[in-house]
């Protein structure tokens, strides 16, 4: 059976070079699943996180759209540089070119403007937890994922804050950086959208200042549904309970359906959510 080939890149900061090792192990997995990564030379630098101009990773990106023998990318980086490179790709061909984008934390605004622009969908997930500590169970889920056994991989636990159901188009991800597109182009309507946010670094109060900024954009007042995932250093510091309180009160709505998970997020066991699919959440 021929493999499915893959593109392999790093959008956000340039990785060093002591991550090579890794790195391959994660491909090793992919390959395990019957995928033929291809790589991109934009994902190590001796210079990291720099070292790679935004015009080289956006030239990348666009050329594993471009390639139709590429069916999905993966995105190895995070940190803070995605944003870089918004200007640098050439969003009608990847319109006319849709296929599965795989990253997470600061690769949040890189999807988002994906999504805004061309209406194509994003995969909030780490691939590196395939070999994580989490690693066996990550990996059976994202194969069986890949195969089309089954969605364990999708599939997401909720509690209610408020309200029991929302239905919408997902958006959203890391906190910080999907603010990172506020007054840009590159943002995404909020009209009836599904908002997700997590983040792991921040105080509760960073959180709480960041929620405040999303209600004075008025997006509380434009989205069908808000999901919580994991806050990791805030959670550590506070608590998920007092945490997810202070949260319910910075977003000021009684009405906006509201639900909380720990499955979703920065840590190594967390599920995979889809930006820019709709969901329908009955909790």
């Amino acid at each position: 059976m021929k493999s499915c080939k893959v593109g392999i890149t790093a959008c956000s900061d340039a990785r060093p070079f002591s991550e090579e090792q890794g790195t391959e192990r994660v491909l090793e997995v992919l390959r395990e699943a019957g995928l033929d990564p291809v790589r991109s030379d934009c994902i190590f630098s001796g210079e990291a996180p720099f070292g790679i101009s935004p015009r080289r990773r956006g030239e990348a990106l666009n050329r594993f759209y471009e390639d139709h023998s590429i069916r999905a990318i993966f995105d190895l980086s995070g940190g803070n540089l995605s944003n870089e490179i918004l200007g640098e790709l050439d969003y009608e061909v990847i319109a006319s070119n849709p296929k599965p984008f795989w990253g997470y934390s600061d690769l949040t605004a890189l999807m988002n403007a994906v999504y805004a622009r061309t209406g194509g969908r994003s995969f909030l997930y780490n691939v590196r937890n395939l070999t994580g500590a989490d690693g066996d169970r990550q990996t059976a889920a994202f194969k069986a994922a890949v195969s089309g056994t089954d969605r364990r991989l999708f599939q997401v636990e909720w509690e209610a804050i408020q309200g029991h159901e929302m239905e919408g188009i997902l958006i959203g991800g890391n906190l910080r950086c999907f603010l990172k597109l506020a007054g840009t182009p590159y943002f995404p309507s909020f009209r009836d959208k599904i908002l997700f946010l997590e983040t792991l670094g921040g105080s509760a109060a960073a959180v709480v200042s960041m929620v405040n900024q999303l209600r004075q954009m008025g997006a509380f007042e434009e989205i069908s549904g808000l999901l919580l995932g994991t806050f990791t250093e805030a959670e550590a510091a506070l608590g998920v309970t007092a945490l997810r309180e202070l949260i319910r009160k910075a977003v000021g709505s009684s009405s906006l359906p509201m639900a909380k998970t720990q499955m979703v997020g920065h840590g190594e066991d967390s599920r995979c959510l889809v930006i820019g699919e709709r969901y329908g959440c009955q909790f």
